[in-house]
């Protein structure tokens, strides 16, 4: 369908649009960005082609070409929080942390409601050390999507480590009441009622 419609327009930078999406779909790559970069070459101020395949480089851990396309999206569309959660991402891979952290502040600059960025910058946060800035960041996540036991969790083993037991404790209640069946919850737990001078309840938690 594809090739005939090509054949019809090959001049139609849509029509390699889809015919890439279509198939990277189908798990074939490299045909996909094959059809992208005819797509971009096109219509270079398209972001669409461009961002579909700094995902799908991305994808393939070809994270600097990743990246350098993303860039080019950036340039068309510099007001697309989304795009600097996926630079974020990109530079988080390549290890280039403080970047990363700083494109993701960008990100919630423009779309303070975007939780994936949030739940990206506290665990590079935690990773530069910035404890404090990665408990807010948790915080945030857990305010956005307050379902997320993984974010309730992450917090109060953050909160342990910056010594705010009391805030520790609710975090991993609330995270028991999301996941009730979680022995290693319950340990956790066990640990900070002890840092809490209340080792009777935290023999019964660790005992259960």
């Amino acid at each position: 369908m594809f090739e005939q419609a090509l054949h019809r327009d090959p001049y139609d930078a849509r029509k390699y649009y889809h015919k890439g999406s279509t198939l990277m779909l189908l798990n074939r790559y490299n045909e996909a960005l094959t059809a992208l970069e005819q797509s971009i070459n096109l219509d270079p101020a398209s972001a669409n082609a461009s961002a579909l395949r700094a995902q799908m480089l991305s994808e393939l851990n070809r994270y600097t070409e990743a990246l350098e396309m993303n860039e080019q999206v950036i340039s068309l569309d510099p007001k697309n929080a989304e795009v600097y959660v996926t630079r974020g991402a990109q530079l988080f891979m390549l290890n280039r942390l403080e970047e990363a952290a700083d494109a993701l502040k960008q990100a919630l600059h423009l779309d303070p409601s975007l939780t994936q960025a949030y739940f990206l910058q506290a665990g590079i946060l935690q990773r530069l050390d910035r404890l404090e800035e990665a408990a807010d960041a948790w915080e945030q996540v857990i305010r956005l999507d307050p379902k997320n036991a993984d974010a309730f969790f992450s917090r109060g083993g953050l909160l342990v480590r910056l010594k705010r037991y009391e805030e520790a404790l609710n975090a991993l209640e609330q995270y028991m009441l999301l996941k009730p069946d979680d022995a290693f919850a319950s340990v956790a737990r066990g640990e900070v009622l002890f840092k809490l001078d209340r080792p009777e309840e935290a023999l019964q938690m660790i005992e259960q």
